[in-house]
């Protein structure tokens, strides 16, 4: 039998395992277990076979729907849209998955990967921390609190713009053996949002009439290569949450904005040990223990949401991605499932009886959050 042969006969048994139904008192928590069995699963083989056999990975994910038959995981997503697992569980479980990486270290990274990495890391140098950031989870706020403990701003609160690059100290900007010492001795974390959620307010925020260089870049080509009829120069101003979501699967990861590129790929977690890594979903708190974990809370509070602030939330998300045909959710679900995993993120879904080829921007843009 031929390597690929094996490849597809393992895969298919593992799908079959993991995607069956149980019933019964433990039903719950026998799913719960199996998704994260699953999951490091669909890790192992990602990371121990060529890109096209990943390709033919992700196939195997589609093939017959499987993800639409995870019924019952509907509502355990929707019990814990607000709660995810406490921290030392959630910890335990990237460490698990991470025994499958075969990058254990930024020498295994490419010159890409490792330029990347060290550009979203921030240094501060006076509390002796790295915060890697994520564009869509309260990085601006966090760019907020380092600019005022480094003396560059005076006020917390968000009543003035964000200025992203003045004010800043990235690892990138340091010497090899600066960051080396920075990574083994300095207090290192990051914070994560629910992959789909995220996505939806990349979309809000980026193609809500609000960034022109955004349109420019991405928006006219994506309506000139997912709608048919566009015509050889769209303006670009009114891409559909359902092109978007189009564009996101064929785009190539390496090549991504940062506001859509996976949270792994930006942040690195199984090359990078992160000492705490909070979640969008329990900001408060979290960023509260982050604080004081550093030092910083005696000297910076993190900043309140704007009153006009309108953050993504769950109907926003069931809303949007009901309307989007199902295949494409499932595909997109496919492309960021390392972010479900590796951060404990259940796999969501929705009800697509409503579903709709493409979906009206005006229905999700407002907020832009």
């Amino acid at each position: 039998m031929s390597e690929t042969s094996i490849f597809e006969t393992t895969a298919s048994n593992m799908l079959s395992i993991c995607f069956t139904r149980r019933h019964g008192k433990q039903r719950t928590l026998a799913l719960f277990m199996l998704l994260i069995g699953c999951a490091t699963a669909v890790f192992l083989v990602l990371a121990s076979f060529s890109s096209t056999e990943r390709r033919l990975t992700s196939r195997i994910l589609l093939a017959g729907n499987v993800l639409t038959r995870t019924t019952d995981l509907a509502q355990q997503s929707e019990e814990r849209a607000h709660k995810l697992l406490p921290w030392p569980v959630r910890e335990k479980r990237l460490n698990a998955m991470c025994k499958y990486n075969n990058k254990k270290n930024v020498t295994h990274l490419s010159t890409f990967q490792k330029r990347l990495l060290y550009k979203q890391i921030l240094v501060n140098d006076k509390y002796k921390f790295l915060y890697c950031f994520v564009p869509k989870v309260a990085c601006s706020n966090w760019k907020r609190v380092i600019k005022v403990i480094d003396g560059y701003i005076t006020d917390d609160d968000t009543h003035s713009k964000m200025d992203h690059h003045s004010g800043l100290v990235h690892l990138s900007d340091l010497t090899d053996k600066e960051i080396q010492y920075r990574l083994k001795n300095y207090y290192k974390f990051m914070f994560v949002r629910e992959p789909l959620t995220r996505l939806l307010s990349a979309y809000r925020n980026k193609f809500g009439g609000k960034f022109d260089d955004f349109i420019r870049k991405f928006g006219k080509n994506i309506v000139k290569r997912y709608r048919p009829g566009a015509g050889p120069s769209p303006a670009g101003d009114d891409v559909t949450f359902s092109e978007y979501v189009q564009y996101l699967i064929d785009a190539n990861v390496a090549e991504m904005d940062i506001h859509w590129m996976p949270m792994h790929e930006l942040c690195q977690p199984c090359v990078i040990n992160y000492d705490y890594v909070g979640s969008f979903e329990n900001l408060d708190e979290d960023v509260e223990y982050a604080l004081a974990e550093t030092g910083a809370n005696e000297v910076v509070h993190f900043p309140k949401r704007q009153t006009y602030y309108h953050p993504t939330n769950p109907d926003m998300v069931e809303e949007a991605y009901s309307k989007v045909p199902e295949q494409y959710v499932n595909e997109l679900i496919a492309k960021y499932i390392m972010d479900f995993a590796l951060f404990s993120y259940p796999i969501p879904k929705f009800d697509y009886s409503h579903s709709i080829k493409s979906t009206n921007k005006s229905d999700f843009v407002e907020g832009f959050h």
